[in-house]
């Protein structure tokens, strides 16, 4: 069964000398780990798609638990982020952050939270300080923990 949809990679793991393991926060299924066979070879078509902080345009293959990547199209890397430490930190912790409160349910507000936040740290549109506030407290409320703050 081929599966198309858009995502983020979130975690990368380096398997064997060419192959990866990604767990990509995607708009349909939510949390995805995937088996990217020949990913990290100089040659492959899924080199940068699959890299961290890639937005992408995935096909998967397969059910259960480990799909397979078996196309993938760079859309975004937000390679920008890697200007500055403070900004790729914030970025490893977004990161962070989708890997523990992500489910396999799709979350297309949650995503493009994520997105914009790492968006606004690659073209340098907002401090850090302030894209960490922003995104604590919009992920705090879509995830139903918002503060009363009206008083």
């Amino acid at each position: 069964m081929l599966t198309d949809t858009r995502g983020l990679v979130i975690r990368v793991t380096d398997v064997k000398e060419n192959d990866r393991i990604i767990t990509v926060y995607t708009e349909k299924q939510g949390i995805v780990s995937a088996y990217a066979r020949g990913a990290r070879s100089v040659k492959s078509r899924k080199l940068s798609s699959t890299a961290l902080l890639s937005y992408s345009d995935f096909v998967f293959e397969g059910e259960g638990e480990m799909l397979k990547v078996k196309e993938a199209v760079q859309l975004n890397s937000f390679y920008g982020v890697c200007d500055s430490l403070d900004a790729l930190a914030l970025s490893m912790y977004i990161c962070e952050v989708l890997c523990e409160v992500g489910t396999e349910e799709a979350d297309t507000e949650l995503l493009r939270l994520s997105l914009n936040s790492l968006y606004a740290l690659a073209e340098n549109k907002h401090s850090p300080e302030k894209v960490k506030a922003a995104f604590e407290m919009r992920c705090a409320a879509l995830l139903g923990l918002a503060p009363e703050i009206s008083g």
